[in-house]
């Protein structure tokens, strides 16, 4: 069962979601304010996970952070086996700050991108960041370059295909690569000649 709480403490709204793997009537009390993973006093195989790490100090606008148990099956392209105790999808940029305290909590973090080039344990007790950020943009065109700003989660390949529809020349030998654009300059994949290094500017990290 899944169930959805919207508390208020402190002025501070804390979304908590719980994934119940069993039922158990011990269960359906809500823990307070619970900083990590809490299990049933019972002992029984229910177990809940949050959202964000919430306290009376949590500043206000401060996004939520949603981490679940995760399947990494289908996450990466030798279709391993493997399962994440953590997981969290990050799609945008102002969640950083609350990812950074967060991570810090764990013993180890992954960051998974495309899923290629990559052997996933059977468990992952880390946590692993999933990058789903999207966004590209020209941020400056003049006579000598074009400068293309691409997030770090959008598909290579798209953002490959996207150039070329726009006629920003250079990089389409290197289409149907697969991965995201923010493994390439760790991997600077090459192909037909072209290496991603020689169109490489610069990156923020």
């Amino acid at each position: 069962k899944v169930a959805l709480y919207q508390l208020s403490y402190s002025r501070v709204k804390i979304c908590i979601l719980y994934l119940f793997k069993s039922r158990c009537q011990a269960c359906v009390m809500v823990p307070a304010l619970p900083r990590g993973e809490v299990t049933c006093e019972c002992r029984c195989s229910a177990f809940a996970r949050f959202c964000i790490e919430g306290n009376s100090d949590t500043p206000r606008g401060r996004p939520l952070l949603h981490i679940t148990e995760q399947d990494l099956t289908y996450y990466n392209t030798l279709g391993l086996k493997s399962r994440a105790r953590a997981f969290l999808r990050l799609r945008d940029l102002s969640m950083l700050e609350a990812l950074s305290d967060t991570a810090a909590r764990y013993p180890g973090v992954v960051i998974l991108g495309g899923g290629s080039n990559v052997v996933l344990a059977p468990h992952i007790d880390g946590l692993v960041i999933h990058v789903e950020t999207r966004g590209i943009e020209l941020v400056d065109d003049n006579a000598e370059a074009r400068i293309v700003e691409v997030q770090a989660g959008e598909s290579w390949h798209h953002f490959v295909s996207t150039c070329v529809q726009k006629g920003w020349a250079g990089l389409e030998n290197l289409a149907l690569i697969p991965g995201t654009a923010g493994a390439a300059p760790i991997q600077n994949i090459g192909a037909y000649g072209v290496e991603q290094d020689q169109y490489f500017h610069s990156l923020v990290a």
